[in-house]
């Protein structure tokens, strides 16, 4: 007979952080030796970082059995950007079961706890995998909008002057992160501060960023890290976009430089798709059949007859999808 499991909503400082990191590396095991992911992220340190952000702690919705952590759910606060109003969203993510817990809806039991924590107005958003889909459904969250993957080879690439990268985020980048919103739609809020928690203070990984300026102003950015995917060495664009497309040629010329520096064979790019056609950016979009896995924003506004975030126009990259 199968154990009743309880389900509570806490955060990281009061849990077995060992226990927890223990078990997001046997939910995920057969997955990362299936897609030959070498990093492990599931360290406390990584944790730490992650649910202690600009927007607040994160909660986290914990499935227990006999005092073992079996399963869980997080939702980490960020900061939303919609027609100019900034205000609280929580990104849903770290879903993990133990192999042998599947299949009693803890996804569904942990979203639910962590619901009811929320104020009616608080944003809820995601990228549900494939088995976390159903219970994403389940749980009556709509998608929003699809990611694409847009590609280049950085072959040729990263022609011209030098471009070196920068130390930090200035703050210049919050009015830069106001005209994106004015340009691109509702968005996270890519905010000075925002940007150093994201890359510069990530205990995982090296990120290279270049923002390009016209008249002391930001025009484009783009940061970027070397990853692998499915073997395969890519420079892997968390964040690409730009308010004039003067910028374009500037940003190109640096991925291509860092591309050709780290020996990458590929530049790979997630976005939302409305500003990344080929003739302005030379990024090609990669067919669906050669997708390595379908990458969907979904989300809704706590009380679900609210559908103002629901309806509009949203962007997303790499960088929102947190794989990297």
């Amino acid at each position: 007979m199968k154990s009743k499991v309880q389900i509570l909503v806490t955060d990281f400082g009061n849990i077995n952080g060992d226990q927890y990191c223990y078990m997001h590396a046997q939910a995920f095991q057969t997955l990362f030796q299936k897609n030959k992911v070498v990093e492990n992220p599931f360290t406390a340190d990584y944790f730490n970082w992650k649910y202690n952000g600009p927007g607040g702690k994160a909660k986290l919705g914990i499935a227990l059995d006999n005092g073992q952590i079996v399963g869980s759910v997080s939702m980490v606060p960020l900061h939303i950007i919609h027609n100019g109003k900034i205000q609280l969203g929580w990104h849903t993510g770290d879903v993990a079961v133990l192999p042998g817990f599947s299949g009693r809806f803890l996804f569904n039991q942990c979203m639910n706890a962590l619901r009811m924590q929320l104020d009616d107005q608080d944003f809820i958003f995601g990228f549900p995998n494939l088995n976390n889909l159903s219970g994403a459904k389940r749980a009556g969250v709509p998608p929003l909008r699809k990611l694409n993957y847009y590609i280049k080879p950085s072959l040729f690439s990263g022609i011209g002057v030098k471009k070196t990268n920068d130390l930090s985020f200035s703050d210049e980048k919050n009015e830069y992160a106001r005209k994106l919103n004015d340009k691109y739609g509702s968005m996270v809020f890519r905010s000075a501060h925002y940007l150093t928690w994201r890359y510069l203070n990530r205990p995982l990984g090296k990120y290279f960023n270049y923002s390009h300026k016209e008249q002391d102003c930001v025009t484009g950015m783009t940061v970027a890290r070397v990853a692998y995917i499915k073997g395969i060495k890519a420079l892997v664009v968390m964040e690409y976009h730009f308010v004039n497309k003067s910028a374009i040629v500037h940003l190109n010329a640096f991925l291509g430089q860092r591309a050709n520096e780290n020996n990458c064979l590929l530049i790979v790019l997630l976005s939302t798709p409305d500003e990344l056609r080929f003739s302005k950016t030379r990024f090609f979009t990669l067919p669906k059949k050669f997708e390595p896995r379908e990458v969907v924003l979904f989300g809704q506004v706590k009380a679900r007859e609210n559908k103002h975030l629901s309806n509009c126009n949203w962007f997303m990259q790499t960088g929102d999808w947190d794989a990297f």
